[in-house]
């Protein structure tokens, strides 16, 4: 079951890239989708943020698309809607 919903995912959102001018492969999303990476970290022990440690410009697309505001380079945990 988990395998075939991951793949009706992976069609969706590769057709929804496709209906919007995005042409990527499913090797290519699945690349962008795997690299998105935050970092959690805390200054002073208080203040916690998430440091946007690597990203490619198709995470963005995709959030766009999914209209997911992307995370900025350092987001405070207050922000980050997870």
């Amino acid at each position: 079951m988990d395998t075939m919903l991951s793949l009706l995912l992976e069609r969706t959102l590769e057709l929804m890239l496709k209906k919007n001018n995005i042409d990527a492969s499913p090797e290519r999303i699945k690349e962008a989708l795997n690299s998105t990476s935050l970092t959690e970290f805390t200054i002073e022990g208080r203040h916690m943020f998430y440091l946007k440690t690597q990203w490619y410009e198709l995470s963005n697309k995709i959030c766009k698309i999914l209209c997911i505001k992307p995370p900025k380079d350092i987001t405070p945990f207050g922000e980050l809607k997870v």
